[in-house]
């Protein structure tokens, strides 16, 4: 069944949904980009809809550069945990964690990384309340490993780098 979203969630600039999740209301939460609203030219953009597709809020996060949400999920408190990427163009990125309550305030927000290119592009919550994370991390300047956090229910590293594997 296809949900009608409102007309006001598309601004002047471009809206990119990288991330849908049914919520235990019926509702849905979307993830993703948006060049329209936030602070700069794009910022992670959340919608948090009703079953009918109106649109109960809306959040963005980020800076003057790129920041794109590319996962989220639903926390055991009710809340979302949304994984991206912050200053990913023309800076070089770094990872960003952020951590919603169930009304879309903010309760933390965390970067992860180096000098280098790091990206996280899957976040999933455990039975624990951790939070396990997917993405890239590169070394040297050329190599691009596969990068797993896995972060205490406050964002902060259990262990930065449980497993690493070269890719192309």
């Amino acid at each position: 069944m296809a949900i009608p979203l409102d007309k006001d969630l598309w601004g002047n600039g471009d809206e990119y949904g990288y991330s849908l999740k049914k919520t235990d209301d019926g509702g849905f939460i979307i993830g993703g980009a948006t060049s329209s609203f936030g602070a700069g030219q794009f910022d992670f953009y959340i919608v948090r809809t009703d079953s009918l597709g109106d649109t109960l809020w809306t959040r963005t996060f980020g800076g003057v550069n790129d920041d794109i949400c590319w996962s989220m999920d639903k926390t055991e408190d009710g809340g979302f945990v949304l994984a991206g990427e912050i200053n990913a163009f023309p800076q070089i990125p770094d990872a960003m964690i952020v951590k919603l309550n169930y009304l879309g305030d903010l309760v933390w927000e965390k970067i992860y990384g180096s000098n280098l290119f790091d990206r996280v592009f899957s976040i999933k919550e455990n039975i624990n309340g951790e939070f396990l994370v997917s993405g890239m991390h590169q070394i040297l300047g050329v190599n691009e490993n596969g990068w797993l956090l896995k972060l205490n229910p406050d964002g902060d590293s259990l262990v930065s780098i449980l497993w690493r594997s070269i890719y192309r």
